[in-house]
């Protein structure tokens, strides 16, 4: 955080004001802190999260370390999924995490399997291909069956393009 500061980066709220009891109450009533650079437009807002939102849906991973690239890529497509995707810059993020890591498209699979949360990487790699973000990978596209998620996918889609459908309980949505 102070890394982020020392950038020109403003935490919302402003925690540096808080005392050190408000700030532990913070951290345990919340999962992240939204940083944003005012007056520069260029500058993307940051989202320092110190645990995973719980419950996120059905993912039951709650690690007390740092996630490996699989259960990284995992919990993003799960907590993209449970957000509708409303933050397509997300979803326009994924790729650039599969380029940077030499992912084996049968253990994520299998991972998903075990993470409970095949639903939300199958809905994930569906909407990136339908979107022309990411092709679905070779190794599973036998496995993909829309029909399964068609509900599910047609919606986020149709939240995707309304400007009516927003998350009432995110305030930051607004600033994306």
């Amino acid at each position: 955080a102070d890394h982020l500061v020392s950038l020109g980066y403003k935490p919302s709220p402003d925690v540096n004001e808080f005392n050190p009891k408000q700030w532990k109450y913070f951290q345990k009533t919340h999962h992240d802190l939204y940083f944003s650079k005012p007056g520069d437009a260029q500058a993307l807002p940051i989202e320092l999260h110190w645990r995973l939102r719980s419950p996120l849906g059905s993912f039951n991973l709650m690690p007390k370390n740092g996630l490996d690239n699989i259960d990284e890529f995992l919990y993003l497509c799960v907590h993209g999924t449970e957000h509708g995707w409303f933050r397509l810059k997300w979803l326009m993020d994924l790729p650039r995490f599969i380029r940077n890591s030499d992912f084996d498209w049968e253990i994520i699979w299998d991972r998903s399997i075990v993470l409970n949360c095949r639903k939300h990487l199958s809905i994930s790699l569906l909407l990136m291909d339908q979107l022309s973000v990411y092709p679905i990978p070779i190794s599973l596209r036998d496995k993909l069956d829309l029909g399964h998620f068609r509900f599910e996918f047609n919606y986020i889609l149709q939240v995707m393009k309304s400007s009516e459908h927003f998350n009432e309980y995110d305030i930051n949505r607004w600033r994306y």
